[in-house]
């Protein structure tokens, strides 16, 4: 009966999402099972457990005494290796990161199944096993440093040695406006869950949710093939999954002309309203009286909108008054004799009709010329209107697999004129 519901519950998740991902957003563990001589032990039983969820997944050592498990969740795990005529070895507390490689062997002692070793993680988990260069922000640093705009990418970014801003980067900020290693700003890949969110210049198509991030890696070197879309930097984000508890939280983000200073370039302040506001929540799928996904089922969404109301302060050079009448600053030549015209003055026969015209449409001077532009306008509007989503089921469909399914939408919406 339980594997009925678990079907109906795969064949109704499966018909409201269809999203295809790879496999760069997971975890490998792999390591040698060997006895107390170093003498490789075939046949052992290595179990992977998450502590979030209570998934187990599950493994034998080959003939060699090697285990592997691919495709891990990035999250909390307890592992435990057990052997007949062996004692059991458990060991707790371990971290696995995000697109990273570990090793854990283990070696056994003699005695009886039952009696257990415990192994508290206290020291970071080598990984030996990839050349790769980059670095991961876990959950901490994404919640606890400052992001400008929620934009995880382009205010986290340059965490990682070898990574810098571009020139354009410093001045719009956001996506992976980054060089890595020396690379342009388009070689570089942004990806969510395994998924492409960048465009061929290297900007991103969807500003994920902060409070929706699991984790952030940047490679920036050395990384396998199946990051070889590109030859820059791999900026990978992961979402959150749920856990056997109902956990979510609420947020509101402001930002008010009122409470900032003008700018070297405005004459005075102007309108600029940010606001940020959403929610996620992550717990077991439910179905009353048909299924219950404790510790096989979990679901997690995101919702997050951002509105903005700004005028822009720009700044540039414009036609004087005199300019406008053909009387200029400087010499003026004649195209069609090369001197001259006298006192640096088009005379009005020799202007184009279309030119008169289009004149008018330049407005005037209103700032002083010294600062090395005469016009500045505070009458730019720059709203944005937006809203996103994210979905993700975690449906456990064996000892050793996991079915996940992450969808997420972003609709920009019309701003109001």
């Amino acid at each position: 009966m339980g594997s009925k519901r678990l079907c109906l519950v795969l064949v109704l998740v499966g018909l409201s999402v269809g999203l295809a991902l790879g496999q760069g957003d997971k975890a490998t563990v792999v390591g040698t099972v060997t006895d107390s001589t170093g003498a490789v032990i075939p046949g052992a039983e290595v179990y992977m457990t998450r502590t979030e969820t209570n998934e187990v997944f599950s493994a034998l050592t080959s003939d060699t005494g090697d285990y592997a498990f691919r495709a891990l969740v990035s999250g909390n795990y307890e592992i435990r290796v057990t052997m007949p005529g062996f004692k059991t070895e458990r060991r707790s507390g371990l971290k696995l990161d995000v697109g990273q490689t570990y090793r854990i062997d283990t070696a056994l002692s003699i005695g009886e199944v039952a009696e257990v070793i415990e192994v508290q993680a206290t020291a970071p988990i080598l990984k030996t096993e990839t050349p790769e260069l980059g670095q991961v922000i876990d959950n901490k640093k994404i919640s606890s440093l400052p992001l400008n705009a929620r934009d995880i990418f382009g205010a986290l970014g340059s965490l990682t040695p070898g990574v810098q801003p571009t020139r354009s980067g410093l001045t719009l900020g956001g996506g992976v406006q980054f060089n890595v290693k020396g690379l342009r700003q388009s070689d570089n890949n942004g990806m969510l869950d395994g998924t492409q969110i960048s465009e061929t210049n290297g900007s991103l198509q969807f500003f994920v949710n902060p409070d929706a991030v699991q984790e952030f890696e940047i490679k920036s070197g050395l990384y396998g093939a199946d990051y070889g879309i590109k030859p820059g930097g791999q900026f990978s984000a992961v979402t959150k999954s749920g856990t056997n508890q109902l956990r979510g939280t609420l947020f509101w983000l402001h930002r008010n002309d009122n409470l900032d200073a003008r700018s070297f370039f405005q004459k005075e302040k102007t309108e600029f309203k940010r606001n940020q506001f959403g929610a996620v929540a992550g717990a077991p799928i439910m179905i009353p009286w048909l299924f219950d996904g404790t510790d096989k089922a979990w679901w997690f969404t995101s919702w997050q909108s951002e509105r903005i109301n700004q005028l822009a302060t720009l700044t540039g050079t414009v036609p004087t008054a005199d300019m406008k009448a053909g009387r200029f600053p400087t010499t003026i030549i004649d195209p069609t004799t090369g001197n001259p015209f006298p006192n640096s003055t088009i005379p009005s026969s020799r202007v184009d009709p279309i030119f008169s015209k289009l004149v008018g449409f330049y407005p005037s001077p209103n700032t002083d010329p010294s600062r090395g532009f005469n016009y500045t306008s505070d009458r730019s509007t720059a709203n944005r209107t937006r809203d996103e989503i994210i979905i993700r089921l975690d449906i456990k469909t064996g000892e050793d697999s996991t079915w996940v399914r992450p969808f997420s939408v972003e609709r920009p919406r019309p701003s109001p004129s």
